[in-house]
């Protein structure tokens, strides 16, 4: 598992969220090898290459931060390991496009920047006006696949987040 930074609440949650649901519903695989990139694309190739050299026989990496999963995606090309080491990373760039559509990639949990903002400014909108604003609001990241890129709603989530 290759993980953003200490302190992140987000990617800590996430990162917790994957451990967590591979103990309960996957308790035959364990994690090789857990790292920082520290959101540096350079250290978290660095590292990706690392687990891969030590770890022939790995069968998947998950990255929880963008930077992650630009290190492990050039990793994986750059050992050519591309297309045989499942790869779920999170967030979105082009590149991560590209790595779904050349079969890099299995699978991209994209977040919804777009009604994140949304919600945020309906939230103090709220407060500003007297109401009470909802504790939390649950949305969802997306599991993207290379079969989902030419859906209409998965393109227009793709494209407000590569804006």
């Amino acid at each position: 598992m290759m993980m953003q930074r200490p302190g992140g609440a987000s990617t800590e949650l996430r990162e917790r969220g994957f451990e967590a649901t591979l103990a309960k519903e996957f308790p035959k695989l364990k994690i090789a090898a857990q790292q920082y990139g520290m959101g540096d694309r350079l250290r978290s190739m660095a590292i990706a290459e690392n687990i891969l050299a030590a770890t022939p026989d790995l069968a998947g990496i998950f990255c929880s931060s963008e930077a992650c999963s630009i290190g492990a995606i050039r990793a994986l090309r750059a050992r050519g390991r591309a297309g045989k080491v499942r790869l779920i990373t999170f967030d979105v760039s082009d590149l991560h496009v590209e790595a779904l559509k050349d079969g890099t990639s299995d699978v991209m949990l994209v977040q919804d920047a777009s009604r994140i903002g949304f919600e945020a400014v309906k939230s103090l909108v709220d407060k500003l006006n007297g109401r009470s604003p909802e504790k939390r609001v649950d949305i969802t990241a997306r599991e993207v696949r290379k079969a989902d890129l030419d859906k209409p709603d998965i393109r227009a989530l793709l494209n407000a987040a590569l804006v």
